[in-house]
């Protein structure tokens, strides 16, 4: 996956994991953590270091 600063369209990071499509994600309310869901069947829970 690619973060992108959707303000400036600036490339942040890329998070690899997933083998196959990314169909969804959700942020904790704080930011600090990132949960992705792929077609590859594997939940992801990924700590974010701003």
């Amino acid at each position: 996956m690619r973060i992108w600063e959707t303000a400036t369209g600036r490339y942040v990071r890329s998070l690899v994991g997933h083998t196959d499509e990314v169909y969804g994600i959700a942020l904790t309310p704080d930011d600090r953590l990132l949960l992705s869901g792929s077609a590859d069947g594997t939940p992801q829970l990924w700590e974010l270091d701003w």
